[in-house]
């Protein structure tokens, strides 16, 4: 769920909006996203677990304005529901097609749009493996660098993705790990530059708050204190 929330409201034309309709809009994109990331997860083998399969789901997804034809994704969906009704990408999908035909389809084109940039070659071929084996920063001495344009936004999704991802697998990692006792062996110290440039993980207030326990750090930079307050009315 949190990878499905982080593709959504990192890759919205309009973030700041919410609310209403756009709230109601948002969770059903977000059940959309989760239900095939879940069934990539556990039903796919491991060289298709990456976000290219994903965006070939989608793209498989076509909803008649009557509602009554089946796409290839219900076919798929419904199979496995036939053989886990309880499964957690089938509760997602069943949630998600509640909704009418049109409104369906209406969330899946846009889906499409905002994440147009996954069907780049480029990018899809950077993205297809895992080469970062993020858990290995908490255990051992390594750096990663992310470099994007200062002006070109296209990709920064990708690094607040990043965030989100590293974030849940060190504090798993920490947390599950007996002999850690709850604090990773080696320091993780994030230097998030151009912070106020890029999207943070949801709930990035309460994960600094519990952070430091881990032994992981952030440091924050910005152009002046006006930033951070803009980015954070509200705390």
């Amino acid at each position: 769920m949190k990878l499905a929330y982080a593709l959504v409201f990192n890759t919205k034309k309009n973030p700041a909006a919410s609310g209403g309709e756009n709230e109601f809009w948002d969770k059903s994109a977000v059940m959309f996203l989760a239900s095939l990331i879940l069934y990539i997860l556990y039903e796919s083998p491991l060289y298709e677990r990456n976000l290219n399969t994903m965006m070939d789901m989608i793209l498989e997804c076509k909803v008649s304005e009557d509602g009554y034809d089946e796409n290839r994704m219900d076919i798929l969906f419904g199979e496995l529901e036939q053989r886990d009704p309880h499964h957690p990408a089938v509760l997602q999908y069943r949630s998600f097609k509640l909704g009418s035909a049109k409104t369906l389809s209406s969330i899946m084109v846009t889906a499409v749009s905002n994440l147009h940039m996954l069907q780049s070659a480029a990018f899809a071929e950077m993205i297809a493996t895992d080469e970062m084996f993020l858990p290995k920063l908490g255990v051992e001495k390594r750096a990663i660098f992310c470099v994007i344009p200062d002006n070109d936004d296209t990709f920064n999704f990708m690094v607040s993705i990043l965030y989100t991802q590293l974030f849940d697998q060190l504090f798993r990692l920490a947390d599950s790990t007996p002999e850690f006792h709850g604090t990773l062996p080696v320091h993780v110290r994030l230097m998030m530059d151009e912070f106020a440039n890029v999207a943070t993980p949801e709930n990035f207030v309460k994960i600094l708050a519990v952070a430091r326990s881990r032994n992981i750090s952030c440091d924050i930079i910005l152009q002046n204190i006006s930033q951070i307050k803009s980015k954070y009315k509200d705390d």
